[in-house]
């Protein structure tokens, strides 16, 4: 049987996506599987590999994180009006970074000049934590966690410290068995996220989690029948921007 897919425009695509529930609870079980392997990789590590991760450590939580829409969509119901406010404010200082800084890296201009996720509560902990993106999964650190600091991040360059503090444990202790890299198993899972997602709208939608919560809020807010002409065109607009300054890739991309 062939499978049917929602009218081709682009402003549909986001709502479809976050009202298909079906897909929404595949997404969440993807996730969650995500989670067992990963576990299962912490636990088979020696201890000289242990990770400092501790639960309201947060240190992490200044990364940008790139996502699928499948997962933006599957974590956007549970998000509060302060904190999508939070995400569109934080979304547009990023662009502006972006669209003034083209040759600087996306992931240094945020973490340096955008800060803490909008997910990120005053006890340092993941308000959404259940239903958190795979790259927050599988964000793992074995350096004390003082190398993490944004101020070290400025003295030494985002992409310097980023290879000290993600290299995987194969990379300090080169006679250790365990050189699995949950890296691997991230974009095992972004490929089943993926695959899902292409089967139920027939297009690959990946970008910053910021973006894509703004995309679905965008989305939601274009349903109203009141000169809706003029939203889909800014909504266009505002897609191309984003794909133009790699916030968002869309593939194909002719579906614009």
């Amino acid at each position: 049987m062939t499978t049917m897919h929602p009218k081709p425009n682009i402003q549909f695509f986001a709502q479809f996506l976050s009202e298909n529930h079906t897909l929404l609870r595949l997404t969440k079980q993807i996730l969650d599987q995500a989670d067992r392997k990963f576990a299962q990789w912490q636990n088979r590590l020696p201890p000289n590999e242990k990770m400092s991760c501790q639960k309201g450590c947060g240190l992490c939580c200044d990364m940008l994180n790139w996502v699928t829409l499948a997962e933006a969509a599957t974590l956007y119901p549970h998000l509060s009006k302060a904190q999508i406010d939070l995400f569109h404010h934080k979304e547009k200082k990023l662009f502006c970074l972006t669209r003034n800084n083209p040759n600087k890296d996306v992931f240094e201009l945020y973490r340096l000049q955008v800060g803490f996720c909008p997910l990120l509560n005053r006890q340092y902990l993941c308000s959404l934590y259940s239903w958190r993106p795979l790259s927050c999964r599988s964000a793992f650190s074995f350096f004390p966690p003082f190398l993490c600091r944004s101020d070290l991040m400025k003295r030494y360059g985002y992409i310097k410290m980023n290879t000290i503090i993600e290299r995987r444990p194969s990379a300090l202790y080169h006679d250790s068995p365990y050189a699995i890299d949950p890296l691997i198993y991230r974009e095992k899972y972004t490929l089943r996220l993926n695959t899902i997602m292409k089967k139920t709208i027939g297009i690959k939608i990946e970008g910053t989690l910021l973006s894509l919560i703004c995309f679905l809020s965008l989305t939601h807010g274009m349903q109203s029948t009141s000169s809706i002409s003029i939203k889909t065109d800014i909504f266009s607009s505002w897609i191309k921007s984003r794909q133009d300054n790699n916030l968002i890739k869309i593939s194909p991309r002719s579906v614009l």
